[in-house]
């Protein structure tokens, strides 16, 4: 599917409860804010869309300046099914055929991960990211799926959603690719790597 027709939904809403004070996407990790990565992974889609809490304004400017939508999620502590339909519900109003999910805490995500994602489309509506058997983003729904994702709530996210489908087209995400950062520990540990 072209990068063109597809609107990118980076989640960076998150609490990150196991990771400390502050916010993890605005730690350093690798020279840059580790939220900041993920748009470099994004760079080749136009329209691209972050739901970040809305007292984040270092988070929000960072996205800002990168081109990137911005999706106030005045109530980050109702979990990730209520940031990601806060996402779909802003990007339903466009003309997107699909969107695609990134989490702004996986930083070894990059374009070639999602053009896979993106390549795998042909009949299925929904390509998932697949590690070890398991399900995850980045994750491709196309717009048939908008209004059900839109009405998701609580920690009821975008997994759950997929445990409902059984016609999901999965892609092999690479090991470094599927690392996620939620501790101090973990972010440690990768930037020095």
């Amino acid at each position: 599917m072209n990068p063109a027709v597809i609107a990118v939904l980076i989640l960076a809403s998150g609490q990150s409860r196991r990771f400390g004070e502050g916010n993890k996407l605005l730690a350093p990790f690798r020279g840059q804010p580790l939220g900041a990565h993920v748009l470099a992974a994004t760079k080749g889609f136009p329209s691209r869309y972050a739901v970040v809490p809305t007292a984040e304004s270092p988070l929000i400017d960072l996205y800002t300046e990168a081109g990137v939508q911005i999706v106030p999620n005045p109530n980050p502590e109702e979990g990730q099914g209520a940031s990601l339909a806060l996402g779909i519900s802003e990007i339903k109003r466009g003309d997107a055929k699909a969107a695609l999910i990134v989490l702004a805490d996986m930083p070894f995500i990059i374009p070639r991960d999602l053009k896979a994602v993106c390549a795998a489309v042909g009949a299925a509506d929904v390509v998932a990211s697949e590690r070890e058997g398991r399900l995850m983003p980045p994750v491709l729904f196309s717009r048939a799926h908008f209004e059900a994702l839109s009405r998701l709530r609580g920690e009821v996210g975008g997994r759950d959603y997929l445990r409902q489908h059984k016609d999901i087209r999965r892609v092999p995400l690479r090991d470094e690719a599927a690392i996620d950062i939620d501790t101090e520990e973990s972010l440690h540990r990768y930037d020095q790597a």
